[in-house]
This record gives C-alpha cells, structure tokens and sequence, in this order.
C-alpha cells in the first residue's frame, strides 16, 4: 500500500526551498522592474480600484473573458484569466507610466487584453475582445501571483463586498505585488515556501 505523502517538510527542508526563493526576490527587485515604474503602476492601480467609474477587472473560471456584469454599486466588473496581468508586466518592461485616463482610453479601444486565446464563439458575448499577444511567453516568463487572485465563490459577483473585489483586482494586476520567473524555473511559482519568500 503506497503510504500518503506529507503535506508539511522538515524545517531543514524549507529553509533550502526558501533561500533561493529570498536570492530570486532581492534579484526580482534589484533587477527586472525599475522602481520607480513599479511605484507608478502601484498607485496607478490603486487609482483605478478607487475609481468609481473604471471597471474592475477579475480573474473567474465560468464567465466568458471579455464580458462584463455589474455590480450592485453599479460598477461595471471585467472578467479574465491572467492575460491582463501579463500586460501590465510587458508595460512595466517597457517603462510605461500611464495616466488613468490612459487606461480608460485604452478600454475604450479594446487594447487591454483579457485571454489568451479566445474560445470558439467566446468573441460574441465579450464586449472586449482584445487577444495577449503571447508576447509574455514567447520572451520566456512566467507570472506568478504571491497570493490567490481568483475569484471561487458561488455567489453572484454583484453580490460580493465591492471591497473584496477591489482586493482581488490589486491582487491580479498590481506588479509591485506579483512576481515573474523565467520559464525554465517557473514550477518554483507554484511552491508554497518559494511563494512565502517573495512577500
């Protein structure tokens, strides 16, 4: 009989996971993003999540990319999968500083993406339409979220705390709280005291 695996390590253990998770995030920091695009971006996004009159964008499995519902504040709510937080992170290489004006006309003409690849007949019920342009991948990254950013709940999101989703949302796309690795290490992002060590 196959004995079940532990779900806890030896400290010992851990802390030779978690040292080069700690090496990976001084190098994180000291060396892909420019600070200050990354402070940009940080209070950017939090401007967005305050606004009222900007969407917010949330990452669900179920609803179409791209389509909208409101919620109950009467605040329009964008659905994805992790493209649109790939996006960021190609602005923040490319030392962009938008305004959140910018944003709003970049809404307005679709050049937000909000998936990957869109599904057979996706396209008809997504107000946005705009497809990643993979470019991400293709450059050899992988982005890596710190803590969950998908939304599990049953209940209808118009329903959920809007306060809730504005965390989600931070979540998702604030780029001075997710954190990248090339490709070839990338299964690292998905351990527990790797992840621990980049908070």
């Amino acid at each position: 009989m196959t004995p079940k695996a532990s779900t806890e390590l030896p400290s010992r253990i851990i802390s030779l996971i978690e040292k080069p998770g700690k090496e990976w995030r001084e190098f994180n920091t000291e060396n892909l993003f420019a600070k200050y695009v990354l402070s940009h971006w940080s209070a950017l996004i939090d401007d967005w999540s305050n606004d009222p009159d900007s969407p917010l964008i949330i990452r669900k499995t179920g609803p179409v990319r791209g389509s909208v519902t409101v919620h109950e504040t009467g605040r329009e709510v964008i659905f994805c999968d992790n493209s649109p937080a790939q996006w960021v992170a190609e602005e923040v290489f490319k030392l962009s500083t938008p305004r959140l004006s910018d944003i709003k006309e970049f809404l307005a003409q679709d050049k937000i993406p909000f998936k990957f690849i869109a599904k057979r007949g996706e396209q008809n019920s997504a107000k946005y339409k705009c497809v990643s342009n993979g470019d991400f991948n293709k450059a050899g990254w992988k982005l890596c979220h710190i803590d969950a950013v998908g939304l599990n709940s049953r209940k209808g999101i118009y329903l959920e705390d809007i306060n809730f989703l504005k965390k989600k949302f931070k979540l998702l796309l604030d780029p001075a709280i997710f954190f990248i690795l090339p490709k070839s290490i990338g299964g690292l992002g998905e351990v527990r005291w790797f992840i621990d060590a980049q908070r």
